[in-house]
C-alpha cells in the first residue's frame, strides 16, 4: 500500500465508522419511543402508534434517486453536532432558572419512585405535578437514565437527553444528502456560515445548555425533516421507523412537539416526492395516537391541560401577537439577522420559479421546497395556536416570555433552510457560468 492510499482509507474507515451508529441510534430513538408510551398505560393507544410506527416496513420502498449520502466532510459535520451537544453540558449542575427546577423536580419522582412513578403521579387527581397535564418524557427520560439523583445530578441526566437530540439531527443530516461537499471552499465556508447563523444565535445558545425542552424539540422536528428526505437517498441506513419515533418522541417532549410532526408531515405531502408520503403518514399517525392517548387518560380522570387547550378563535389578538412576534425576531442581540434571512431564503424557495433549477423533479430543489414549506408551516402552527388558545398564554406571549421560546423551536429547521438555500444558489451560479463561458474560437487564417 502506498502513502497516498493511506488518506484515502482513512476516510473509508470515518465513514463506516458513522454508518455503523446510525442505525444504533435508531434502535434508541425507538426504545425511548416505547418505554414512553409503555408508561402510559394504556394498550390500544400504544398498540395504533406502534402500527404506526410498522406501517412502513410494508409499503414501497422510496426510489433511491441520490448518490450515496455519507462522505468524509458529511461525517464531520455530523460528528461536530455530537459534540456540540457533549459542550452544551459545561454548565453548573444545580438549576438556573425557574422552568429547570419544574423539569428536575418532575424527574426526581421518576427517579426515586420507579418506573411509571411520574405518570402515576401525574395521572392522580390529588398529587398535583406543576403544570398538570403537560406531556412528562422530557422529564421521565433523566429518571431512566439517574435510578439515584445522588449516582448521576439530574441536570447532567437531561444532559444526556439533549446529547441524544443533537445527535439525532447530525446524523439525520448526514444521512439526508443535504449537506453536500464542493471542491470549491467558499461555498462550503457560505455553507458552514448558514448553520454557524441558526446555531451561535444569542437565544439558542442560551437554550442550548438549560434544561428547557425547547431546543430538543426544535432538534427533532428537523431531524423529521432529515429522516423523511434521507427515504430518497442511495445507501441511507436510516431505519424505515425513524420518522415515526421522533413523531412520538417529539409528542411526548411538548405538547408543541404535535404541531411540529403536522407541520413536517404536511410539507412532506405538498412539495415532497410521493415515495415520502407513507413514511410521513406513518409519522403524524403515530403521533396523533401519542397525542390523543395521553389526552384521553386525563379526561378518564378528570384532569385537563388547562394552558394547551383549545378556546375561541381571537381574531383581535391577531395583529397584537404578530407585531411582537417580528419585533422579538428582529432582535439582533437575540437573534443576529437569523431571522430576516430564513424569511428572505424561504420566500425565494416558494415564491420564485425555477429557483436554482429550471426542472421541477430536481431533487435538491424539490428538497429545498420542502424544508421552507415546512419552515413556514411550523412558525404558522405554532402562532396559530396561540390564536385559538387561553387568554393567560396570549399574555404570556405579549409580555415576551413565550415567542422567543417558539423561535428557538424553530431555529433548527431555519438552519436547513439556508443550507438548502445556498446550495440551490450554487446550482445556479454554476448552470449560470456554463452557459455564459465563451465556445472555443475557431481558428482562422490571418491576412498579410
Amino acid at each position: 500500500m502506498t502513502e497516498a492510499d493511506t488518506p484515502k482509507r482513512a476516510r473509508a474507515s470515518c465513514v463506516v465508522r458513522l454508518e455503523r451508529v446510525q442505525a444504533p441510534y435508531a434502535w434508541v430513538l425507538l426504545g425511548i419511543a416505547v418505554l414512553y408510551l409503555t408508561s402510559m398505560r394504556s394498550i390500544w393507544g400504544a398498540a395504533i402508534a406502534l402500527a404506526c410506527v410498522l406501517a412502513p416496513a410494508f409499503g414501497p420502498r422510496p426510489r433511491a434517486r441520490g448518490a450515496p449520502a455519507l462522505s468524509r466532510q458529511t461525517c464531520w459535520v455530523a460528528v461536530s453536532f455530537m459534540a456540540l451537544g457533549a459542550l452544551a453540558q459545561l454548565r453548573p449542575l444545580t438549576p438556573l432558572a425557574w422552568d429547570e427546577f419544574v423539569w428536575v423536580s418532575k424527574a426526581q419522582i421518576e427517579a426515586r419512585g420507579g418506573f411509571g412513578a411520574l405518570t402515576a403521579a401525574a395521572l392522580e387527581p390529588g398529587h398535583e405535578v406543576f403544570p398538570a397535564g403537560y406531556p412528562l418524557l422530557w422529564s421521565l427520560l433523566p429518571g431512566w437514565l439517574s435510578p439515584s439523583p445522588q449516582l448521576l445530578p439530574l441536570t447532567l441526566a437531561f444532559g444526556v437527553g439533549k446529547w441524544l437530540c443533537f445527535g439525532a439531527f447530525g446524523l439525520t443530516l448526514a444521512a439526508s444528502g443535504l449537506w453536500q461537499p464542493h471542491p470549491r471552499r467558499r461555498w462550503t465556508a457560505l455553507a458552514c456560515g448558514a448553520l454557524g447563523l441558526a446555531f451561535a444565535a444569542p437565544l439558542f445558545l442560551v437554550h442550548a445548555r438549560l434544561v428547557y425542552a425547547d431546543a430538543p424539540v426544535g432538534l427533532l422536528a428537523a431531524a423529521l425533516a432529515l429522516s423523511l428526505l434521507a427515504r430518497e437517498q442511495e445507501g441511507s441506513r436510516i431505519p424505515f421507523f425513524v420518522p415515526a419515533a421522533l413523531a412520538i418522541v417529539l409528542c411526548g417532549f411538548k405538547d408543541e412537539g404535535t404541531g411540529h410532526v403536522v407541520a413536517v408531515t404536511c410539507a412532506a405531502w405538498m412539495f415532497g416526492p410521493r415515495g415520502l408520503r407513507g413514511p410521513a403518514l406513518s409519522a403524524l399517525g403515530a403521533s396523533l395516537a401519542t397525542f390523543a392517548t395521553w389526552r384521553v387518560a386525563l379526561a378518564q380522570r378528570g384532569l385537563s391541560n388547562a394552558d394547551h387547550s383549545l378556546g375561541y378563535f381571537t381574531p383581535s389578538a391577531a395583529f397584537p401577537l404578530a407585531r411582537t412576534f417580528i419585533a422579538e425576531a428582529l432582535d439582533p442581540l437575540s437573534w443576529g439577522l437569523l431571522w430576516p434571512l430564513t424569511a428572505a431564503a424561504a420566500a425565494l424557495l416558494l415564491v420564485v420559479p425555477h429557483f436554482g433549477s429550471p426542472d421541477p423533479a430536481n431533487l435538491q430543489r424539490r428538497q429545498a421546497r420542502f424544508l421552507a414549506a415546512a419552515w413556514c408551516l411550523q412558525v404558522g402552527v405554532l402562532l396559530g395556536a396561540l390564536l385559538v388558545g387561553p387568554e393567560r398564554v396570549r399574555l404570556f406571549a405579549w409580555n415576551g416570555t413565550l415567542l422567543n421560546r417558539l423561535l428557538v423551536q424553530v431555529t433548527p429547521t431555519a438552519a436547513l433552510v439556508l443550507v438548502s438555500f445556498v446550495n440551490l444558489y450554487r446550482l445556479q451560479h454554476e448552470a449560470a457560468g456554463q452557459n455564459a463561458s465563451p465556445s472555443s474560437p475557431s481558428s482562422s487564417p490571418t491576412s498579410r
